[in-house]
């Protein structure tokens, strides 16, 4: 007895230090920063010319989310040196990230009047057409990069990107083969290609997908689209081992474990369907799919009070999908 109070004590003691580690550490973590924010501050001052310390307090204030005074900062050293690319492309990003896209892509127009050869700036303006949905003029300034360098890779990237937002595929294919003949170590060029091929239900995609694996060994999304292309195309048991490949690099990945129980489940093992759905649902207990698939094999195996329990914690998640309700009226029925 003696020394189970002793346990309790000494755990009690490492809990009351560990949050006392916390602390110190988010204390010590404030106390950097004030520094850092201080040094940059007192720097400034004495030389208030140097357009690298702005950008420097500007990347520190990007750093702690201080979005308004990043954006200052930035400003005032592209005033103070207008032909430093950096400046231009982070303050470009930081209006952006506050929804002021316009002001983004004047930014870098008039980045790009400063210093026409420079393509990193030129590829950033094709983005910001491309994410604020302008695809027109993102293709156009795709173009216009390209004739300055007919190797850019990302300017094939991102009219690949385009053309398959607006639904020309085979351009966009064309692109995104392109873009890998420049760079072919372009990862998300091989992700497309992957997911459009498959799209199509044509094998080369497991060619795409195996070569973004290539460059990352362990990609889920990539190891997913192979698992999901065989999937797809019923070859069950081939899917399930690339599934397992992502659980064994991620031994909480419940959506791994839901797709190989819906693999059993087409194969008709039931129990080993079952036993997949439980994992996935224990792991995320809010996963609904899980929890429904769950309920209808019970319903199968004939716990009908168990499919109902099931059926009902579902649908308060989903209270209204027509197919739960449909589910837990038929089983009330019965």
């Amino acid at each position: 007895m003696k020394n189970a109070f002793i346990i309790i004590i000494f755990s009690l003691f490492l809990f009351a230090c560990k949050e006392e580690i916390k602390k110190t550490e988010a204390k010590d973590d404030i106390k950097k920063q004030y520094s850092e924010s201080a040094m940059l501050d007192s720097l400034i001052k004495k030389e208030p010319e140097n357009d690298l310390l702005y950008y420097e307090r500007a990347m520190y204030y990007a750093k702690i989310d201080f979005v308004p005074k990043a954006l200052v900062d930035i400003l005032s050293a592209i005033k103070l040196n207008p032909s430093e690319a950096k400046y231009h492309l982070m303050a470009g990003d930081i209006y952006i990230n506050m929804g002021q896209g316009e002001d983004a892509i004047k930014t870098i127009e008039s980045a790009i009047r400063i210093l026409p050869e420079d393509e990193e700036l030129r590829i950033r303006i094709v983005q910001y057409h491309y994410f604020l949905k302008d695809y027109q003029k993102a293709l156009i300034t795709a173009n216009d990069l390209l004739k300055m360098n007919k190797n850019n890779a990302n300017a094939y990237f991102f009219k690949g990107m385009i053309h398959k937002e607006i639904d020309n595929i085979d351009k966009a294919i064309s692109n995104f083969q392109t873009c890998v003949e420049q760079d072919p170590l372009f990862y998300n060029a091989y992700m497309q290609l992957g997911l459009l091929f498959s799209r199509q239900n044509n094998d080369l995609a497991l060619k795409y997908f195996d070569n973004a694996l290539k460059i990352k060994e362990t990609s889920r999304e990539a190891l997913y689209g192979k698992a999901y292309h065989f999937q797809q195309k019923k070859q069950y048991n081939k899917a399930k081992e690339e599934y397992k490949k992502m659980i064994a690099n991620n031994s909480r990945d419940f959506q791994a474990f839901y797709n190989i129980g819906y693999c059993y489940l087409e194969q008709d093992s039931l129990v080993k369907s079952f036993k997949n759905f439980d994992i996935a649902s224990n792991i995320k207990p809010d996963y609904v799919d899980a929890i429904f698939m769950k309920a209808q094999l019970n319903k199968q195996f004939g716990n009908i009070a168990e499919a109902r329990r099931l059926y009902n914690i579902s649908l308060k998640m989903l209270p209204d999908n027509e197919i739960i309700k449909q589910a837990l009226k038929d089983i009330e029925e019965k």
